[in-house]
């Protein structure tokens, strides 16, 4: 049995256990893996990709507004959006608040160098920083560092704060500070930084 043969019967599980004698030599154990995974995956056509895309710059749009740029009509729009929603592909939607109205105005990329002497204490190191209110996301990543996390504080002062506070201490071996100048959205537009009752 071929790759693209086998593709077609990895949907049934039933089809996969009777085959699996015929085609476990000509293919690996992780094309096999891929291909279960891939008839689970919602499929995404074009205009899936176009709608998913609007939705990360803004997703209060309305299914009239996306309809527009679309070139689909609103229940249709209306209806990818809820299925998109209720598959996963959209996991969830959150507010962006303009820096300005943050207490927390200083943000930084912090790249973090740990010890590997034990990988479980970087799993350990991991879950102590998600659980830190001054920390917002937290990456595994590769490189010359082993993590990656979004620092958020009110001032630098309060971030020399946090870094002599969680950041000195063991199995890290070193940080690099990345402080964030300027954010700006997906569509490139610069992050809004209002003063409070300009648009008053």
């Amino acid at each position: 049995m071929q790759w693209s043969e086998f593709r077609e019967f990895s949907s049934s599980s039933v089809i996969f256990h009777r085959n699996y004698s015929t085609f476990r030599h000509n293919l690996s154990i992780a094309e096999i893996i891929l291909c279960l995974t891939e008839a689970h995956m919602e499929k995404l056509d074009d205009f899936d990709h176009r709608l998913l895309d609007l939705l990360q710059v803004d997703s209060r749009q309305t299914a009239a507004e996306l309809s527009e740029k679309l070139g689909l009509s609103p229940a249709a729009c209306s209806r990818r959006v809820l299925r998109l929603r209720k598959s996963g592909v959209i996991e969830r939607e959150i507010a962006i608040v303009a820096p300005k109205y943050q207490n927390a105005a200083t943000r930084v990329i912090v790249l973090l160098s740990i010890a590997r002497d034990n990988p479980q204490r970087i799993d350990i190191l991991k879950q102590k920083l998600r659980r830190l209110p001054e920390v917002e996301r937290v990456f595994y990543v590769t490189g010359d560092a082993d993590l990656a996390i979004i620092v958020r504080c009110a001032s630098m002062e309060d971030y020399a704060t946090f870094t002599e506070t969680h950041l000195f201490e063991p199995p890290l071996t070193g940080f690099e500070s990345l402080v964030v100048l300027r954010e700006y959205n997906k569509d490139m537009t610069p992050v809004s930084h209002r003063e409070p009752g300009d648009d008053l």
